[in-house]
């Protein structure tokens, strides 16, 4: 039963492999099922600051994917998280252009202050450079942090 479930879990993983040299914003770029977003959420491989948690995790994956989890709990306008994941997503795809193999997974923490796309784009690039580093680390050491 277990491997089943493991056979199972492996191809929703790398499930959408074919698809992926369509456009930057293609569904395949994106984390869209459950069982996705809870392997990257229950990996240790985090950045965290005021504003973002991201997870990330290493795929086995040509491309990089992307999740988005923005509750309306903690910002409530439609409006107002429509525009940050733009931004998030923007951000992303101009950053990870060019790498390969990773699953990441930005949920907001708090609701950014009014006009703070700037504010926004900083920690961002921040939680990217720290998934590069630690990401570019685990290959030099053959998959050990």
């Amino acid at each position: 039963m277990r491997e089943c479930q493991q056979k199972q879990v492996e191809k929703q993983l790398t499930e959408g492999e074919q698809g992926a040299e369509q456009g930057s914003r293609s569904r395949v770029k994106r984390l869209t099922n459950k069982l996705n977003f809870n392997h990257v959420l229950s990996s240790s491989t985090r950045s965290e600051d005021k504003l973002f948690s991201v997870f990330f995790v290493k795929n086995k994956i040509k491309h990089c994917r992307l999740g988005v989890s923005l509750p309306k709990k903690t910002i409530a306008k439609a409006a107002t998280r429509n525009k940050i994941k733009r931004i998030i997503k923007n951000s992303f795809s101009v950053f990870f252009q060019a790498t390969k193999g990773i699953d990441v997974v930005v949920r907001a923490k708090r609701e950014p202050q009014t006009n703070t796309s700037d504010k926004i784009q900083q920690s961002l690039d921040q939680h990217w450079k720290t998934i590069m580093r630690l990401h570019n680390k685990t290959n030099k050491t053959n998959g050990k942090p």
